[in-house]
């Protein structure tokens, strides 16, 4: 097993790679939180690699670990499979039924962006005409979304607004039904970042996205 753990900026990163055995994440769990009480921070981040997914509670003792937990802590899980992923899913959801705030994610990105604090843009507005007047007029990403599904991910910059960029794709009967956004200084970095996240996520682009790209 290689354990290595970073103090960042306002969190403490944990790089896990090549651990098999539930002693070995016995091992981990404790020394990251050793370190989180040495060194007072209570924000982490956990990127497992080339690891076997656990799903038995008892065999690692992360039921101790969790109430050892403070309330305050708050720690990201991000692996590189979806195996380790469903197993992140699985101690998250263990860890929300005792008040520990904890996500799993498919990328770092969007792990720090959570740890951070910054919002997310989960808000959706119907797609139609009417509704689509009251985008923000300012540059900045925005997603195209047919139900639940992401089908678009774009970017206003260089003159063009959220707004009109929205517009052109609904004169160009564009079959979505929602739309979100997110108001950002640098919409092409957002842009390839979002893109990323969901190539990871799901193994492919988004279904318009694809389309450009063919």
């Amino acid at each position: 097993m290689e354990l290595r753990i970073v103090r960042e900026t306002g969190y403490l990163k944990v790089e896990l790679q090549h651990r098999e055995t539930a002693e070995e994440m016995r091992e981990a769990i404790w020394t990251v939180l050793g370190e989180c009480r040495r060194q007072d921070i209570s924000t982490v981040l956990i990127c497992t690699r080339a690891s076997r997914p656990l799903f038995k509670l008892q065999e690692f003792g992360l039921s101790a670990f969790l109430e050892e937990m403070r309330p305050a802590c708050k720690v990201a899980l991000v692996a590189d499979n979806s195996e380790l992923r469903a197993s992140d899913e699985y101690i998250a959801t263990m860890a929300q039924q005792k008040n520990i705030d904890v996500r799993a994610f498919a990328a770092e990105a969007a792990a720090l962006r959570w740890l951070r604090g910054a919002p997310e843009p989960s808000r959706r507005y119907s797609f139609n005409r009417i509704v689509l007047a009251g985008a923000p007029a300012e540059p900045g990403v925005y997603a195209l979304w047919q139900g639940d599904e992401v089908i678009y991910y774009g970017r206003a910059y260089n003159g063009a607004t959220i707004r009109s960029r929205l517009l052109e794709h609904y004169e160009s009967r564009t079959k979505a039904t929602h739309y979100s956004w997110e108001i950002t200084a640098e919409p092409a970095a957002r842009e390839s970042e979002l893109l990323r996240e969901y190539q990871d996520a799901y193994g492919r682009l988004p279904r318009m996205n694809a389309a450009d790209a063919a």
